[in-house]
């Protein structure tokens, strides 16, 4: 789901957060859902996750398959939401093929869906016109996608394979893999220096690890143990500091960008899954994966956390900075909408 903004600051800000364990704040929403946002399909559809393109005024969500199917009754959709999250605008059909994973570039109006599962093929879609450009399958199935604008590549981690494909953003054509960690699931860059990021989840009950890469030379530069179960990955390309969500641990790692060292754990509360970061407003969202759902706000400042009620099964996010929102999926609802 991670997405390059091309028009996120590049001025330092005044300090890198402190390194330090936080407890979250449960205290009355000053951030609240403007309305019940849209149940995107009402046929029992699992949605996972989520991406937008600001330009086009769009959101769009990964919709693979039935909830409790197991891959038995699979469903061959992203579905387009409007930016205010009041009605679908659209589908795009990927025929065979299911979607799990999406990210955007914003520059070209490109939308990326990865295929985990049935077709293990990533394709390429045109946002606006919602037909699918090119597709290319893979010697694994992808999960995570991330798209650095600026250098025209596409990451996705080949979870069986414990690899990171590289692709050229235009054509889809494969320029290499890369060996990471065992279970490889999310990706993200930075588009400022050029770092790749790579949630393992490796064992799920005790610790997993983040692979850091050189993505001007494809070269591993460190792989850094953090808490159980990692999931999703995001950067402040500002202050230079990668975060990972710790599903098992209920928690957030931080990353130093410059040592690969991690300087912080950040407590978020049960089943942290899905990360975002918004380098505008200095702050990143995580959502919670479980009954009650939710998004996390982290302020990045001051290194505080405060939970606020989304869906259930909060899986999905995804920032529009031009609007300050933040969009998420509901899983268990099929629902799309946004926090501001």
């Amino acid at each position: 789901m991670s997405t390059t903004f091309t028009t996120t600051r590049r001025t330092a800000l005044a300090a890198i957060m402190a390194a330090a364990a936080l407890t979250v704040t449960q205290s009355a929403p000053a951030l609240a859902a403007p309305g019940d946002g849209v149940v995107v399909v009402e046929d029992g559809s699992a949605l996972y996750e989520i991406t937008n393109l600001p330009a086009l005024g769009r959101v769009y969500a990964a919709n693979p398959w039935k909830r409790g199917s197991g891959g038995s009754d699979p469903r061959h959709h992203v579905w387009v939401v409007d930016a205010d999250a009041t009605k679908v605008v659209g589908k795009v059909d990927l025929g065979a093929g299911s979607a799990f994973g999406v990210a955007a570039n914003p520059e070209t109006n490109t939308v990326y869906a990865t295929d985990f599962v049935f077709t293990k093929k990533v394709y390429a879609i045109d946002g606006e016109t919602l037909k699918i450009k090119d597709e290319v399958a893979l010697e694994a199935g992808p999960r995570g996608i991330a798209v650095n604008a600026g250098t025209k590549k596409v990451y996705t981690p080949l979870t069986s394979a414990g690899k990171l494909a590289v692709l050229n953003a235009e054509t889809l054509a494969v320029e290499t893999t890369i060996p990471v960690g065992r279970t490889p699931v999310q990706v993200a860059v930075n588009p400022t220096n050029n770092k790749v990021y790579v949630s393992n989840v490796a064992n799920r009950t005790t610790e997993s690890s983040v692979t850091v890469i050189d993505g001007n030379t494809n070269t591993v530069l460190a792989t850094v143990p953090v808490d159980a179960y990692a999931q999703g990955v995001a950067v402040h390309p500002v202050t230079n500091t990668a975060y990972v969500t710790n599903y098992a641990k209920g928690t957030v790692t931080v990353l130093d960008g410059n040592t690969n060292a991690v300087t912080g754990t950040i407590a978020v509360g049960p089943n942290p899954l899905g990360l975002e970061v918004n380098a505008r407003t200095n702050k990143a969202y995580v959502s919670h994966f479980d009954a009650a759902g939710g998004v996390s706000v982290i302020d990045l400042a001051t290194n505080t956390a405060e939970k606020f009620p989304a869906a259930p099964n909060t899986l999905g996010l995804t920032i529009n900075p031009e609007l300050d929102r933040v969009y998420y999926a509901s899983q268990s609802q099929a629902r799309v909408n946004y926090l501001q």
